[in-house]
């Protein structure tokens, strides 16, 4: 698709641009991204989003600083934006960038997805921002996506705290757990979670308001397994599954050996 049909759709709001066709059927080279990543300064907010979200479908580096400018924009549903965006193109040379948003942006979802970044980037340099942060952090949500992020970093102490929270008495604050889980992917959690297996308290309506469909706190667990033991059970995993007896007692089986064989060294906690 030309530049120029790309930025007149995207000043015209034509949110169909994205698709169908899927939105990595666009192409376009670097001039087009540039066009595009211009218009991440229009003064509308709706423009400003659409403009992001195609710079979303066609990567690159003009759309990645796009993406880290953003993340000081002046409307919040734009900063949000940036943040999902990044999680998908994040780049290890951005750590010093996301630490001083950590440190400096006044928008906590901000503050909370610059850490759980940092956290999906693997890299231990990460650490003392992430515990420096999380000593002064007033909001709740971003002070626990720096300790996900630790957790995720193999701090001890921030893995101890995931592993509490897998134990909450609530039945839907286990499934959000199970989620933190699946982010911080470490193998010493394997076996609380199996624990969980036995919950069969309904925890997540995965049908919508209009259709009901509540998955339990065991099969919340089943799929976390599943994805941070990559993918070992044998019987189809889907999100909305409820699953039977017999397939809870075989993730319990093969998700206690795995859990056997890979345990990670920590880092100290603070």
């Amino acid at each position: 698709m030309p530049a120029n049909d790309l930025t007149e759709r995207i000043l015209q709001k034509d949110w169909s641009i994205l698709g169908p066709p899927p939105p990595t059927s666009l192409s376009a080279g670097r001039d087009a991204a540039e066009q595009v990543g211009s218009l991440a300064k229009h003064p509308d907010r709706e423009v400003r989003e659409l403009a992001l979200n195609v710079l979303g479908a066609l990567g690159g580096p003009v759309a990645h600083a796009v993406f880290l400018a953003a993340l000081n924009d002046s409307d919040e549903i734009v900063r949000a934006r940036a943040c999902n965006l990044l999680h998908a193109h994040r780049d290890p040379a951005d750590r010093p960038v996301l630490e001083k948003e950590l440190k400096e942006n006044p928008d906590e979802y901000v503050r909370e997805h610059a850490a759980l970044i940092l956290g999906e980037m693997g890299d231990l340099a990460a650490v003392p921002a992430l515990r420096d942060r999380k000593k002064i952090e007033l909001d709740e949500h971003a002070r626990w996506g720096m300790t996900l992020a630790l957790a995720r970093l193999k701090d001890h102490d921030a893995v101890a705290a995931v592993e509490q929270a897998l134990h909450q008495e609530q039945a839907s604050k286990r499934a959000e757990a199970l989620e933190d889980f699946r982010y911080v992917g470490d193998p010493r959690l394997v076996r609380g979670v199996v624990l969980l297996l036995a919950d069969e308290r309904d925890a997540v309506n995965v049908g919508g308001s209009h259709a009901p469909w509540y998955i339990r706190v065991c099969d919340v667990a089943v799929n976390a397994l599943d994805a941070v033991l990559n993918h070992p059970f044998s019987f189809k995993v889907e999100r909305g599954q409820r699953y039977t007896s017999q397939e809870l007692k075989d993730a319990a089986e093969i998700a206690r050996s795995k859990a056997s064989i890979a345990r990670p060294a920590a880092q100290p906690g603070v």
